[in-house]
This record gives C-alpha cells, sequence and structure tokens, in this order.
C-alpha cells in the first residue's frame, strides 16, 4: 500500500465519478469530504503511518501528541498542492501506467519530466519533493512501485527551485545536489559537493535490503522490484534493514539508487543480470565513471556517476562522445538504441586513433594505467552495449561508427559491372548516330 500513490488515486476516481454525476459540480471534492475520504484511505495503515511519524518527527521535532495533527495536516497541504497542478499535470499524472506501456511499446530508453508544486511525475518515476525530502519515490512498471517511503538528506536545504531539463530532475543545495532521471533505472543520485553528509533511505513495505556480498559500497534491494544503493567515493553505511538504509557520504562522493530495467526498455542484452552486477561494482570501485542512453535525433541521457563531463552527438551509424575529466583511468558505458547503432562490426577511436577490443567484460572495466584505451561491443534485441575503457584522463573524443564495410561497401565486381555497362552504352549510342 502506497500513501500518495493512493491518496491521489483516489482523488482521480472521485473526480471521475462526480464529473459523471454532475457537470455543474467542482473537478475536485471539497475540503470536508476530501479529509474525511482521506481519513478512510489511511485507516489501517499503521505501519506506513508510523514510518511517516517517524520523519514528521525528524523534520519538527514534534511529540506524538501532535503527530496526528501534522499527519492530517500534512495531508490537506498535499491535496491542495495537487488541485493547484494544471490539467495537463493532473492528466500525466493519472495516465503514468499507460505512458510507461508506450515507452516499452518504442523500447524507448527514457521519457521526460514534469514538475508541479511539489510533485514530479515521468514515464518511469514519480515523487513527491517536500522541504528538502524526496516523499513516496514511486517507479512505474504496469502496476507502479514505491521504492522509498521518503529519502532524507542531513541538513539540506535547497538554493533554487528544482529545475526539470527534459529527462533529469535537479534540486541544488548548498552542500548536496539531489538528481532524478526519468529513465528504467529510475537513478535517484545525491551528489555531495562540500561536506560530508548523513542520507536516510526509508524502505516501502515489500521492499526489502540485505548487504552485498564482497563489497561494501553496494546494497541490495529485493522484493517488488530488484535494484541497488551504490555508494560512489569515500564513506560507508551505516545501517541495512527492512525498514531503512542510512549513509554516510563523504565530501565529493554520490550515493545512488538504481533499478534494474524491465526487458524492453533497454538494450537488453543476454545476460544483462550478470553485466548489471559488474557495472555497479565498477561505479562502487571507481572505474565506471558515467554511463549513457543514447537515442535517435541527438537525444542522451548522461548519468555521471564521478567528476566528469560529457557531451555526445549521433549520427545514423555513429556516436561522437566528448569526456572530461581528470585522475586514474576510468571506463565509459554507452547504450546505444538500434535506430542510431545495431551492429557489432564497428571501429572505435580515442582521438583519432583507432584502439584495440578488450578481450570480456572484466577486462574492459579493469583498466591498468599502464594498458592502452580498448574498447567492447555487446549487442542486445534493442541495441548495443559499448565500453570503453581509457587509461588516463584529460579531454578526450571518442567516436564509434560502422565499420567501412557496413557503411560504404559495394557488391563485388559491382565497379566492373558498372564500366562494361556504360562502354555498352556508348558503343551503342555511336552505332545509331552513324545510322
Amino acid at each position: 500500500m502506497r500513501v500518495v500513490g493512493m491518496l491521489i488515486g483516489f482523488m482521480l476516481v472521485m473526480t471521475s465519478a462526480m464529473v459523471v454525476s454532475s457537470s455543474m459540480q467542482p473537478p475536485f471534492m471539497d475540503n470536508t469530504s476530501a479529509e474525511k475520504a482521506l481519513e478512510n484511505v489511511f485507516e489501517n495503515i499503521t505501519e506506513t503511518k508510523h514510518r511517516w511519524w517517524e520523519r514528521f518527527g525528524h523534520a519538527y521535532g514534534l511529540n506524538e501528541s501532535k503527530m496526528e495533527q501534522k499527519w492530517n495536516e500534512w495531508q490537506h497541504q498535499w491535496h491542495g498542492k495537487f488541485n493547484a497542478t494544471s490539467e495537463k499535470f493532473k492528466e500525466k499524472w493519472k495516465n503514468v501506467t499507460m505512458n510507461f506501456q508506450k515507452m516499452r511499446k518504442n523500447h524507448s530508453f527514457f521519457g521526460g519530466f514534469s514538475y508541479e508544486d511539489g510533485y514530479g511525475v515521468g514515464n518511469f518515476v514519480r515523487f513527491l519533493f517536500d522541504d528538502g525530502d524526496i516523499v513516496d519515490y514511486t517507479i512505474i512498471r504496469n502496476e507502479n512501485i514505491t521504492v522509498f517511503d521518503f529519502v532524507r538528506i542531513e541538513n539540506f536545504y535547497s538554493e533554487n527551485e528544482p529545475e526539470v531539463h527534459g529527462v533529469v530532475w535537479r534540486v541544488d543545495g548548498e552542500n548536496e545536489t539531489i538528481e532524478i532521471h526519468d529513465n528504467p533505472t529510475a537513478l535517484l543520485k545525491v551528489k555531495v559537493k562540500n561536506a560530508p553528509c548523513t542520507v536516510q533511505l526509508n524502505l516501502a513495505d515489500g521492499i526489502h535490503a540485505n548487504t552485498y556480498p564482497n563489497n561494501s559500497h553496494i546494497v541490495a534491494i529485493d522484493g517488488e522490484i530488484e535494484g541497488k544503493i551504490i555508494l560512489s567515493g569515500e564513506g560507508g553505511f551505516t545501517e541495512v534493514s527492512n525498514d531503512s538504509i542510512v549513509a554516510a557520504v563523504e565530501n565529493n562522493g554520490s550515493l545512488l539508487f538504481v533499478a534494474s530495467p524491465v526487458s524492453e526498455v533497454c538494450v537488453n542484452l543476454p545476460n544483462h543480470k550478470e553485466y548489471e552486477e559488474k557495472i555497479a561494482e565498477g561505479i562502487a570501485n571507481g572505474k565506471v565513471c558515467a554511463e549513457l542512453l543514447i537515442q535517435a535525433d541527438n537525444k542522451t541521457d548522461k548519468m555521471l556517476y564521478s567528476d566528469v563531463e560529457v557531451n555526445c552527438t549521433t549520427f545514423t551509424g555513429r556516436v561522437r562522445v566528448q569526456i572530461t575529466a581528470s585522475g586514474e583511468g576510468k571506463t565509459l558505458v554507452l547504450n546505444v538504441h538500434k535506430e542510431v547503432l545495431n551492429a557489432t562490426n564497428v571501429t572505435v577511436t580515442l582521438d583519432g586513433d583507432i584502439i584495440p577490443k578488450a578481450d570480456d567484460y572484466d577486462d574492459v572495466l579493469n583498466i591498468g594505467v599502464d594498458e592502452s584505451a580498448e574498447y567492447l561491443i555487446l549487442i542486445g534485441s534493442n541495441g548495443v552495449q559499448v565500453l570503453i575503457s581509457i587509461p588516463s584522463f584529460s579531454t578526450h573524443t571518442i567516436e564509434v561508427a560502422l565499420a567501412e564495410e557496413e557503411t560504404g561497401a559495394t557488391t563485388p565486381g559491382f565497379d566492373l559491372l558498372v564500366t562494361i555497362t556504360v562502354v555498352s552504352f556508348i558503343v551503342i549510342l555511336s552505332y545509331r548516330k552513324k545510322h
């Protein structure tokens, strides 16, 4: 059971019923009816309610006698906020499952956010942003799955209003940046900029957390959805339970949540779960610096896991990436839609020089300082994944293109056939002129 999902769902159902019964009635319930209905909705949700009470206690320092009042005030406030959103926004919120199905049918690697009055919704994820907390973080699938009741960042204060740039929702604080990506991984990223901080993630019902074997910087998420919480940089997890996860993130580190995507909206490699595990470990170990989701028409979602700058340009059969970073060697992962590139016979260059192919996945993810750059390409049902390892960083240009025999090759003997045809035509034309 999901608090905000039920709240908005109930409101939308009531709205539809009232519109049918009378065009003269207002588009939403009056406050008294709404409050009464909400009391019924939340009546038996004791476990979730207690978690929200915990949040109110953290945020406002309330004792138990006043928590119920704050709880009811919060419901009323967010009911009003939803009423204040545009009709277009309400429609998108209501139709998230249908929109996800469209993404699935088109094998889309990412969607796009809408954000109004604290409500954020895309084609793969929706949430609330309330006084610095991410609330009711829900992944959109055939059925919506809430992963976190709330995510709280210690001493986070917004410096400005949240911004949406296509697929990315972002808000900056003095010491942290929160970033959410509307893609099948539902990436939630907390980047620490100036001082260490503590991040608490309260798990929703049906979601479980387990420590990860052989890597203390990863927590496995399972239950109604599978995913991982990854610590990139210095720090550690101070609590891992089925109620909450608490991470201490040091300066310049990041805490990431990524869900395992459904097969129709990713490259969909054979043995993809094995490769997801390896990439997660690469992120945690500082070996994977970024992952790009690339579609046609120069559309790219850039998921940056360390301090890098990336720009991407696409053409038919070719992808060009400029990457700037410092420090030791890292690997860049490109997930390219089949409309852009759909073959493994490619040429990969780094700063204009052709680079060799790696032996396997482990090889390309473990680049040494004394090794040369190399790449690996794998093909899936919806596109290709290209991994490029770079032994040392500054600014580099990477280009992945179909090999010449695929882009410009001709049929064997074709040139000779053309020559014979042209000569024959000239002879025939000359003969006709003489006669």
